[in-house]
């Protein structure tokens, strides 16, 4: 990279001019078009929901066309322009996130959407204007609660660096290789995670089959949940609860990766209390297949079971693997109550049946099982902190490469 830092060096040696968007950019309104205009013609469309679910950085292909009468109202970007959506339903949605036009063809954009034409290279402006610098001062053009929106005046007055379009260029190269690895290396590893799930599954289900136990693990009883588990009455006050040890339904991650901290701690009442070792399994939604193991003691939310063991012939691992396998969710599903939001039955998951070998087999099936479980899903030791770490070492050169001191005036 020290091409790039040459060419600084030369073009502009004392930093580079400072500008607002709205100096360097013209603002256009997307109009007119919505869903009901999609599949109507062969005229090209791009709907405000579309550069969020669809499009990336870059705009290659469309994905939607109307009819040539349906455009004639909406107005119109070409090559090389920035479009972003202004509005927002969702909170996870990115409001203003960048994509700039690549196709010959001039496309026409529908409403809650904005056009900025420009004569900057548009990779340069994608990337930085996707940064997280500027996304901390595009947040604060943002209002609305249940709708967002963002103010085009007001991002308008945003500043942002200019330097010369040789460095743009060059910019705008590496970081477009480094996107590419990235990509490549994420769909390797996410492959791989993949492979690895699948495996991690086969050998559980094999593991843990009641004819495999009796077969070759030492004999086997079938146990019914309930009689070597039990859901604990003991309660734990709000002052006692933390982001790290209060779990609702929210912070438990779907197929069976386990908890993140919460966002919703409780400042009232007391709360189902868990310990060391207990199982705790999102209530709501079987099908989503949260389950943890608590590693320390805390509350948990109504819409969270907590199962705690009460036989000391069945080691407290073995008991999370026969429930994280997708038997025991299959189950649960058939016996939940409720259509539109399912919620697991009770009484019915303490009647599941469990395969019960020897404790010395339980324990051998646990060491295979733990070593997929940490490579599968810790965030810590398995591959997805290696997709992570690579998205972060994306991050940190991005960062720098858009990091420019202001020119003096």
């Amino acid at each position: 990279m020290s091409k790039i830092f040459d060419l600084i060096k030369r073009l502009c040696p004392n930093g580079v001019e400072f500008r607002e968007l709205g100096e360097i950019c013209k603002f256009s309104r997307g109009k007119s078009l919505s869903k009901s205009d999609k599949d109507l013609g062969d005229i090209p469309m791009i709907l405000y929901g579309e550069l969020y679910t669809t499009y990336g950085d870059y705009v290659n292909k469309i994905a939607s066309y109307t009819s040539k009468e349906r455009a004639q109202k909406a107005s119109v970007a070409i090559f090389g322009d920035l479009i972003l959506p202004i509005s927002s339903t969702t909170k996870e949605a990115q409001i203003g996130k960048v994509s700039a036009l690549m196709t010959q063809t001039p496309v026409y954009i529908g409403g809650d959407a904005l056009i900025l034409s420009h004569n900057q290279n548009p990779g340069f402006l994608v990337y930085y204007l996707n940064s997280k610098k500027f996304e901390k001062e595009k947040m604060k053009c943002v209002s609305g609660t249940t709708v967002t929106h963002l103010s085009p005046s007001k991002l308008a007055k945003i500043k942002l660096p200019v330097p010369p379009l040789e460095v743009q260029r060059e910019i705008v190269r590496i970081l477009d290789c480094f996107t590419l690895l990235t990509a490549e290396l994420t769909a390797e590893l996410t492959a791989e995670l993949t492979a690895r799930k699948k495996q991690y599954e086969f050998y559980r289900d094999f593991l843990l089959s009641f004819d495999e136990l009796n077969k070759n693990g030492g004999g086997c009883e079938l146990k019914m949940l309930g009689e070597i588990a039990i859901y604990p009455s003991d309660r734990i006050k709000f002052d006692s609860l933390n982001e790290l040890n209060y779990v609702g339904v929210e912070n438990l991650l779907q197929d069976k990766a386990g908890k993140i901290s919460s966002k919703c701690v409780p400042n009232s009442g007391s709360w189902t209390k868990f310990e060391n070792g207990d199982v705790l399994i999102g209530n709501i939604r079987p099908y989503l297949k949260k389950i943890w193991q608590a590693d320390c003691t805390g509350g948990a939310s109504g819409d969270v079971l907590v199962l705690r063991l009460n036989d000391e012939n069945v080691n407290s691992r073995y008991l999370y693997q026969i429930l994280a396998d997708d038997k025991f969710f299959d189950y649960n599903m058939k016996h939940a109550k409720g259509a539109k939001m399912p919620r697991g039955n009770k009484n019915a998951i303490l009647e599941y049946k469990i395969p019960v070998p020897p404790l010395s087999t339980q324990r051998k099936i646990v060491e295979v099982l733990d070593k997929f479980d940490t490579l599968v899903n810790s965030i810590s030791d398995g591959l997805p902190r290696e997709i992570e770490l690579r998205r972060k070492q994306y991050e940190y050169y991005r960062d720098l490469l858009l990091n420019f001191k202001e020119k003096s005036a």
